[in-house]
Formats: structure tokens, sequence, C-alpha cells
């Protein structure tokens, strides 16, 4: 009689609490059996092993941003009164501001010059704006101010308003501008060459007495962003460059070659082309 009391009093208890008998105590579970417990498991240790390289790799990603960060201000440093410098040259016609890639003047022969020379650097886009103006109103007069010119055409934030009033007063500037823009031509800097290139375009013509140094630059330069604004130069000038007419020729290469993997040769040989054009167009041909 007593066992089947113990028998009704176990079948009459709440399924509430067998169900809690039945549950593994809090804070563990119930191991799974079979495929779906080896599953699970390796599912675990997999995620296990992931840890630590997620956090490695968050790591890195961390410590290069920090390098980033680092770079950047140190780069940014100047002379430590402004925090405007001298900055490292990067690729061609890509320039850190204020970068000096073509030296100036030791001494200015006029004041005026070295004043509005001096405002090319200023902070403001409207300061820059008057003095490129102002330097194109004084013409030939202002010839010490090439370099001046060049290195604020390779200022990286160059607005196209700061841009076309620099090329103005180059242009104004004229023949008095060749020799400083053929030295430049000739420097070890990419970026003073890019510019020097892109000056002599600016002038046209008048800078016939330039052609044989834009053919040197347009056959010889390593860098192919230079020898692509000679060409540019050298169509600009048009039928005074008829002499850069082989070396044209030879830099538009051959029209079926498909170079769509270089595309910095590309560039060059459609520019090429084009200036062939111009300097025969102005021939008559």
């Amino acid at each position: 009689m007593a066992g089947r009391d113990r028998v009704h009093r176990s079948r009459g208890a709440p399924a509430e609490s067998r169900g809690a008998a039945s549950r593994p105590p809090r804070g563990e579970e119930r191991p799974l059996r079979g495929i779906r417990g080896l599953r699970e498991r390796r599912r675990r240790e997999a995620q296990r092993s992931r840890r630590p390289i997620i956090a490695a790799a968050v790591g890195a990603g961390v410590l290069a941003a920090l390098g980033i960060v680092w770079l950047v201000c140190r780069g940014g440093g100047g002379d430590g009164a402004t925090g405007q410098g001298p900055s490292r040259v990067t690729t061609a016609g890509s320039v850190s501001r204020d970068v000096i890639v073509v030296p100036p003047p030791v001494r200015y022969a006029d004041s005026t010059v070295q004043r509005l020379a001096a405002r090319l650097r200023a902070g403001d886009l409207r300061s820059r704006v008057e003095a490129a103006h102002a330097l194109a109103a004084l013409g030939p007069r202002a010839y010490e101010a090439v370099p001046a010119l060049l290195n604020a055409m390779a200022r990286r934030s160059c607005e196209i308003e700061f841009s076309q009033a620099v090329g103005k007063a180059m242009k104004a500037i004229g023949a008095s501008a060749l020799p400083a823009l053929a030295a430049a031509l000739r420097s070890r800097l990419p970026a003073a060459r890019f510019h020097a290139a892109s000056a002599l375009a600016k002038l046209g013509p008048t800078a016939a007495p330039a052609v044989g140094a834009l053919v040197d630059a347009l056959e010889g330069d390593p860098d192919y962003s230079v020898r692509s604004n000679a060409a540019t130069a050298l169509g600009a000038i048009g039928p005074a460059a008829s002499s850069a007419l082989p070396a044209l020729l030879r830099a538009a290469g051959n029209p079926n070659e498909k170079l769509t993997h270089d595309p910095a040769r590309a560039e060059l040989r459609i520019r090429a082309r084009v200036a062939q054009i111009q300097v025969r167009g102005g021939e008559g041909r």
C-alpha cells in the first residue's frame, strides 16, 4: 500500500514540477548527442579559434589608423610659427600645399614683384587671386615671379579661380618667363617639370624658343604626365613647332595598338595625335 501511494503521488505531481526536475540546473546546458551535438561542438570550437584572429585584426587596424593620423599630423607641420612650410612632393601634378617645386630668387630686383609673389602663398583665396591679377598687370616686368607662380600652380588646393588668375599672369609675362620655365623643365622634381610644361602650353606660340626643351621632355622624361604636358605645349605652339612633328609621331605610336591597361601611355598618345593635328593644321596641310 505504501508503494502504491508513492506511485499515485508521483503520477499526481504537477507537470511543471516534473519538467523542472528533468531540466539541468541553471547555467548548465544539457549536452547534445549524436550528429547534432558533434556539429554544435565544432561550431563552438571554430568560434573560439576565430576570436584571437579577429582581435588581432582589429588591433592592427587601430594601429594602422593611428599611424596614418601621426604621419598626416607630422607632415602638416611647417616652420612652427604658421604651421605652413615646404612639404614633400608626392607625384607629378599632385603635391602638398605650399610646396616649393622651383626655388624663388634669393634677391628680387623689384620689391613690388617680391611683395606680390609672397602674397601668392596667402591663406585666403581672395588675396591670392588679387596678387596673381596684379602680377598679370605688370606684364614682363613680373618675370621674377615665375617660380612663385609655378609653386602656386603646384598647390594641392589650387582653386579654379586662382588657377585661371595664375595662368593669366604667366601669359602676361610672356617670353620673359621662358628662361625660368626652361630651367624648371630640367628640374629633378617631376612636379616642377609637370607645371613648367603646363605653363609653356599657356604661353602658346610665345613658347616657340622652348620647342627643343619640350621635345627632350616629350621623348626622354621618365614621367608620362610630364611627357603628355609637353605634347600639349607643342600643339599649343602650333606651326612654329613643326620641327617636333617626328617626335610627336613617335609619341603617338601605332594607332591600332590597344593600351587599355596603361592609361598614362594612352593619354600621351592621344595628346601627341592632337598636337600633330594642331601643328599641321596651322601649316595648311
